[in-house]
């Protein structure tokens, strides 16, 4: 017979795992103490995070779990690859927001190679799974959310988004003496 220094109560060494002090009801009830207030503590985080990202969230999850199929049945098709790897990708990027001019909106949105190679990424890597290949290496640095008018006009611009040529523009003018 042991006695347990919780409950105080003499129980027979089963009810007492290897070389414990406390029975196996009072481990368990301290391990579901512990496991509600995990869950609580996720539960407040997620609420005060959800608040923090407002519309984001909603429009990435509309994003990412695609378009209802069917008119009578109103089903959802499971999650394809493609957008459940670009959704890591684009989270592991900095989430859901181009880097250049703020645009929020999924549908927008790509992946950009900060120094402009991306052409030659791709032959070397002869893929065009570029979501995959990120993954695959930890998603290394070098890579940017942008939205695509700012993917574009980097192309077009030589490297250069049109809103920081305006941006440089702006600040041009107020640094000129009057």
């Amino acid at each position: 017979m042991k006695t347990c220094v919780v409950c105080g109560t003499c129980k027979p060494a089963s009810a007492f795992p290897p070389r414990r002090a406390r029975c196996r009801e009072c481990l368990r009830a301290e391990e579901r103490a512990i496991i509600d207030a995990s869950r609580r503590w996720i539960e407040e985080y997620a609420r005060r995070w959800h608040r923090a990202a407002g519309t984001v969230v909603h429009a990435a999850v509309a994003f990412v779990e695609g378009p209802r199929y069917g008119r009578s049945r109103m089903v959802f098709r499971p999650l394809h690859f493609y957008y459940r790897a670009r959704h890591d990708a684009i989270m592991a990027y900095g989430g859901y927001r181009c880097a250049c001019c703020g645009e929020g909106d999924p549908r927008f949105l790509t992946l950009d190679h900060i120094h402009n190679g991306g052409a030659e990424h791709r032959r070397q890597v002869r893929s065009n799974h570029i979501f995959r290949w990120l993954r695959n290496h930890g998603y290394p640095p070098g890579y940017q959310v942008l939205c695509w008018n700012c993917n574009c006009g980097r192309y077009h611009n030589g490297g250069e988004c049109p809103h920081d040529a305006q941006r440089r523009a702006k600040r041009s003018r107020s640094d000129r003496p009057t």
